[in-house]
């Protein structure tokens, strides 16, 4: 997921180069699933994650906080975490019934899902929920 992040990262840069950075990447993730070493299921979650990150709906801070030395004893980043965060990135704004739709979307039970939403707020992504109970990506993240 790192090496995605910072193809991505050239993507945007370049973007003539996106055709053929997907298909290096969909190259690798065949490789792996060939050799055994991820599930099919497992794989259709990287898949997508890895087009969430290509869509350009995380920024360089996000690729970066996805090193595991960028925090000193930390776990690998969450996939579904992180593509729960480029959609709602993408969005711009989280209203009371798209946690349910975000769930049926990527396949996550809905309380996860609100987990998730509630963590991105904890983090400053999102805005607390106003009297509508609808919550905006704060800042540059909307960028």
């Amino acid at each position: 997921m790192r090496l995605v992040g910072r193809i991505a990262v050239d993507v945007q840069e370049h973007p003539r180069t996106r055709a053929a950075h997907g298909h290096f990447v969909l190259g690798s993730l065949a490789m792996l699933e060939a050799l055994g070493l991820v599930r099919p299921a497992r794989l259709h979650v990287i898949r997508a994650a890895c087009n969430d990150i290509f869509d350009g709906a995380l920024t360089l801070q996000d690729v970066q906080a996805m090193r595991p030395d960028a925090m000193p004893g930390s776990a690998p980043p969450d996939l579904d975490y992180m593509r729960v965060l480029s959609h709602v990135r993408a969005a711009g704004r989280v209203g009371p019934g798209d946690d349910a739709k975000l769930a049926d979307r990527l396949c996550l039970m809905p309380a996860k899902v609100r987990e998730m939403l509630d963590r991105l707020q904890e983090e400053g992504v999102l805005s607390p929920a106003d009297m509508f109970g609808s919550r905006s990506v704060n800042g540059e993240a909307q960028a």
